[in-house]
């Protein structure tokens, strides 16, 4: 009976043990078919076990062996983008730095990284070198938005240029770059401005978008603000921002006229809000005294006027006061009006300095056509005119300098038969200094450039030259 009982009990000892060694093969066999194998891949490729970026939950980063992409989900609150990775490899391996294009520092050891989209190629350095390439995707929490606009709804495009920004989150992501898209709501023209945010706004999960506001940049009006990105993440701001032209201005410098240009029928100008509906005309006045009105004939951006040329107009150098409604301004610039295109003309006279200091214009329209401009002896002045570009060449006439000789020359006012003439400095062509031995006094200048069989000159200047 006990013998019985033994072996009975002996049996069932069996077949648990049977059992639970089913059940024990059953959830080792189990795990090995739902486990990622750490080591190398199948063909003994080298592979990224672990990537982790400091301040990024290791949840918002997922390596795809089957793909090799690694996704790296961005918190919004995210913004260093300096932080080095965390990486970690099969053995005998290494990240080959000159292909990897996370790392702006092409060189091993160095680990000045940036968190962007790019190659992180490994290399295995055994018998047989074998290299594996991941890629780095980027992506946003949430999706791409206008956090509250609090700026101004009224926009004024005044002469100084000045930036504002709109409020996104979740911008950043595999591209880095995006476009400010203003559409205007009278007439449904489209204006997209190329964008790359600044850090934040005051809020680690807020990005802002600058816009650089300057006369011209779209026509006054109503504008819908949207962001779009390459990858076709969008949002749209709410409400509309109104665009508004500012105060009129009219660009320092010579502009050159031509009486008769490829159109044969405008004069033009450059400047800042100069808009058609302004009513807008230029009054042109010489030396001699005369005077000729000119009305706007066309408008670009309200950054360059076409105005029609007024009959009578001759070659020479005019001051031009903008009249708006009929009624001066008190705006004026000096500009040069030529028979030809390529006429040979002087645009302005100033000291020559290397400093960074403000250039000081001699020829304005400030002054009056009595005023002389004073050139100092020993002074160097750079006096920039249409050169050789515009130069009248003979039928002929080779492009370039060839036997080319720039110079100026100083005809004195009250003796004519006194003549000086100044070669450019070797530097360049419009550099010029003053000789000390030029006769203290007042004198006529001209810009000449000559050649062995022809000299071309400039009309003489609209103001005396006075020498000190």
């Amino acid at each position: 009976m006990n013998a019985s009982i033994q072996r009975i009990g002996l049996c069932q000892y069996k077949r648990i043990a049977f059992l639970l060694a089913l059940l024990l093969g059953y959830i080792l066999t189990g795990c090995q078919r739902n486990e990622v194998d750490p080591g190398f891949g199948p063909n003994g490729e080298p592979r990224l076990l672990q990537f982790a970026v400091p301040g990024i939950p290791p949840a918002n980063i997922q390596i795809d062996q089957t793909t090799n992409q690694i996704v790296v989900t961005l918190p919004a609150s995210f913004t260093d983008t300096s932080v080095v990775p965390v990486v970690e490899l099969t053995p005998e391996t290494t990240i080959d730095y000159p292909k990897s294009s996370l790392f702006s520092r092409q060189a091993p050891g160095w680990t000045d990284w940036r968190l962007q989209p790019g190659n992180l190629r490994i290399i295995r350095k055994s018998a047989v070198s074998q290299t594996t390439d991941y890629y780095v995707t980027l992506r946003a929490a949430g999706p791409l938005a206008f956090a509250p606009y609090t700026g101004s709804r009224t926009i004024t495009m005044e002469p100084e240029s000045y930036e504002i920004t709109f409020p996104v989150i979740n911008f950043r992501d595999s591209s880095a770059i995006g476009s400010l898209q203003l559409t205007n709501v009278a007439t449904g023209q489209t204006r997209a401005f190329s964008v790359t945010p600044l850090q934040t706004c005051g809020n680690p999960a807020v990005s802002c978008l600058p816009l650089t506001v300057e006369p011209g940049f779209i026509e006054p009006g109503v504008y819908r603000i949207a962001v779009r990105k390459a990858n076709g993440r969008q949002a749209e701001l709410a409400g509309t921002i109104s665009f508004q032209k500012g105060r009129l201005a009219l660009s320092e410098g010579a502009t050159m006229f031509t009486t008769n240009s490829l159109a044969g029928r405008y004069l033009r100008v450059y400047g800042y809000n100069l808009y058609l509906d302004s009513q807008l005309s230029i009054q042109l006045s010489n030396a001699a005294g005369e005077k000729f009105t000119a009305p706007l004939l066309d408008s670009y951006r309200g950054s360059v006027a076409d105005f029609v040329i007024p009959a009578g107009l001759k070659a020479g150098y005019y001051y031009a006061r903008l009249l708006e409604k009929g009624q001066p301004t008190s705006l004026s610039t000096r500009v040069v009006v030529g028979n030809r295109f390529d006429d040979l003309v002087i645009y302005n006279i100033f000291p020559w300095r290397l400093d960074d200091s403000p250039v000081d214009y001699l020829l304005t329209a400030s002054k009056a056509f009595a005023d002389p401009v004073v050139l100092k002896g020993g002074q160097t002045y750079s006096i920039p005119t249409s050169v050789e570009t515009f130069a009248q060449r003979p039928p002929g006439r080779p492009e370039g300098l060839g036997s080319l000789r720039v110079q100026i020359r100083l005809t004195s006012v009250t003796n004519p038969s006194q003549t000086y003439t100044i070669p450019a400095d070797t530097k360049s062509w419009w550099l010029f200094t003053i000789p000390t031995t030029i006769p203290l006094g007042r004198y006529q200048l001209v810009y000449q450039q000559v050649e062995s069989n022809a000299t071309f000159e400039t009309l003489p200047l609209e103001r005396e030259i006075r020498i000190e």
